[in-house]
């Protein structure tokens, strides 16, 4: 059985503007470190949640299905940059500042490249695309979670939980619609033909 082709996007303004207010508490001041109001632009190990953020923003406003398929692609490829960085700086400890140090560091960027390359060539459904947005959406929230617990979190942290939890519910009502239409789509594709016999007379 062969499904529809995906219907044209519609505009979602709330994981838009949830997306936007994401990326910018990456400048508003999120924990006091030693006394000193401290924002996540400060930690490019965190830069993944709030860059994928404006990205799902930018695609959750446009209405072209290409332009949400390479956004897609791109947030893959800054959660895999994101794993890769932390992995980088524990290994960082481990071998110092080394010639492989500097290997390892390239093969990641390529890698993460080739990644975001290959997601953004892959022919995503709505639903697809959704719910990337709401894995995303999920990974900001269990974050910004643990900064509002820090006893030390500051207001932009509050800002960045209530935006990426906008984020997460209105990519969950976008799964909801995405597969509805998906199930109608296929109900129409199953459904019976009827056909008129005619007698002799």
């Amino acid at each position: 059985m062969t499904e529809k082709p995906s219907a044209a996007p519609r505009r979602r303004p709330v994981t838009a503007i949830s997306g936007w207010l994401l990326f910018v508490c990456l400048f508003l001041p999120t924990l006091r470190v030693c006394g000193t109001p401290t924002a996540p632009i400060e930690f490019p190990p965190t830069y993944g949640v709030y860059l994928g953020a404006l990205a799902i923003g930018i695609a959750a406003i446009s209405l072209s299905l290409r332009v949400r398929r390479i956004v897609q692609g791109l947030v893959i490829g800054l959660a895999v940059a994101t794993l890769l960085t932390w992995f980088l700086l524990f290994l960082a400890d481990e071998i110092g500042s080394t010639p492989m140090l500097l290997v390892l560091v390239l093969a990641g960027l390529a890698s993460t490249i080739y990644v975001a390359a290959s997601a953004s060539r892959k022919a995503w459904s709505g639903r697809g695309i959704a719910i990337g947005w709401t894995i995303h959406a999920v990974l900001a929230s269990a974050w910004n979670t643990l900064l509002v617990l820090d006893p030390e979190h500051m207001w932009g942290a509050i800002v960045a939980l209530v935006a990426s939890g906008l984020m997460l519910l209105d990519a969950l009502i976008a799964i909801s619609r995405e597969s509805a239409e998906l199930r109608r789509s296929r109900e129409e594709l199953t459904l019976p033909v009827a056909r008129m016999i005619e007698r002799p007379s």
